[in-house]
C-alpha cells in the first residue's frame, strides 16, 4: 500500500487520488459506458443521487452483511455496496465505507 491509501483521510473518503481520476479517464475510452453509469450513480434519472445512506435495520443488528444484503435486495429493491463503520468505536480515528465486504461480516 502507498503512504496515501493508509491515510485515515482517504479510507474515510474525503480523499481523492489523483491515480484514481487519471484511471477512470484512461478506462474510459474503451469502456464508453462508464461516464454514463457514474451519471446514473450520483445524478439518477430523476435528478437526485442514486448511492444513498441508510440504517442499519433494527432486526438486523447483530446479523451479518450476507442477511442484510438478502433483505435489502428482496424487501427494498436495493443493492448494498458496504458498510460505514464507525470511527472512534472501532478504533479508527474517522469514519470509513468497508466496500462490500464479505457475506460473514457481522453489522
Amino acid at each position: 500500500p502507498t503512504p496515501t491509501s493508509l491515510s485515515p483521510y482517504f479510507a474515510a473518503g474525503r480523499v481523492l487520488a489523483p491515480r484514481f481520476v487519471t484511471s477512470l479517464l484512461c478506462h474510459s475510452v474503451r469502456h464508453f459506458h462508464i461516464p454514463d453509469l457514474l451519471e446514473e450513480l450520483l445524478v439518477g434519472a430523476s435528478g437526485h443521487g442514486c448511492l444513498l445512506q441508510w440504517p442499519v435495520p433494527a432486526g438486523l443488528v447483530d446479523h451479518t452483511y450476507g442477511e442484510l444484503f438478502d433483505s435489502f435486495v428482496r424487501e427494498l429493491a436495493a443493492v448494498p455496496l458496504g458498510l460505514m463503520r464507525g470511527g472512534t468505536a472501532i478504533g479508527s480515528p474517522l469514519p470509513y465505507v468497508f466496500t462490500n465486504p464479505p457475506a460473514s461480516t457481522r453489522l
